[in-house]
């Protein structure tokens, strides 16, 4: 974190425009009115709603427990309010729906999702792998997880560089998938209680396509919205 804040003291332009820019025409809404306050509540609370329910339910209470069923059909009611306001209801969205339908917005999205969801559920699971099966203290079993972190510092370093350099990242975006799934098909069909710390090592890949993913696919989305613009 310390290294972060300094490069980007360091590297990171202060502002976006001109520091003199001059101020919004009499009439036109100030920065703060535009701001979609109520599409960012409405999302909050779907999120919020989704959660809660997702939590509670199967663990601190049954799934037919009424307060499960209401954070579930508030997530629900609250998501359809979310996207009739941000299409109907609101100059600047906070999210337009209409992105979703676009494939070069869509298919990023859906990549960065899916890397966001398979990491953190290995990264969950190999520490508790180690403490079942070799009955490993906490500070061992999550040292397993280190090589993954290494694996995503270098695809993310490494797909910035190969982005600045040659402008092309659906090669990279496909890379980072193959990458991922290696990963996870190994831990299947290797890890049978007994892993070595060589073997450990099968989780690298995982890492290293999601830091490669992360990077790529935001650059696509970032590309896709200047031509919009």
């Amino acid at each position: 974190m310390l290294v972060a804040i300094i490069l980007v003291a360091i590297g990171l332009p202060s502002s976006a425009g001109a520091s003199d820019a001059p101020p919004p025409p009499k009439g036109h809404p100030s920065k703060l009115r535009r701001i979609d306050f109520p599409g960012a509540f409405l999302l909050a609370t779907t999120i919020l709603s989704l959660l809660g329910g997702l939590s509670l339910g199967g663990q601190n209470l049954p799934w037919t427990h009424p307060l499960v069923l209401g954070l579930l059909a508030s997530s629900v009611i609250l998501g359809a309010l979310f996207v009739v306001f941000e299409i109907y209801c609101t100059e600047e969205p906070i999210f337009p729906p209409q992105l979703l339908v676009m494939r070069d917005v869509a298919a990023p999205y859906a990549i960065m999702a899916l890397q966001s969801v398979s990491q953190p559920s290995m990264m969950y699971t190999v520490p508790l792998y180690f403490r079942v099966t070799q009955n490993s203290s906490n500070t061992v079993a999550g040292s397993h997880l280190f090589p993954a972190v290494i694996g995503n510092t270098v695809g993310g370093l490494l797909a910035g560089f190969v982005i600045q350099k040659t402008g092309r990242y659906k090669f990279l975006t496909i890379l980072s998938s193959i990458s991922s799934m290696s990963a996870y098909l190994l831990l299947i069909f290797r890890w049978k209680g007994n892993t070595s710390w060589l073997e450990s090592m099968d989780i690298v890949p995982g890492g290293f396509g999601t830091g490669i993913a992360f990077s790529a696919a935001f650059i696509a989305m970032t590309s896709k919205f200047s031509f919009l613009t």
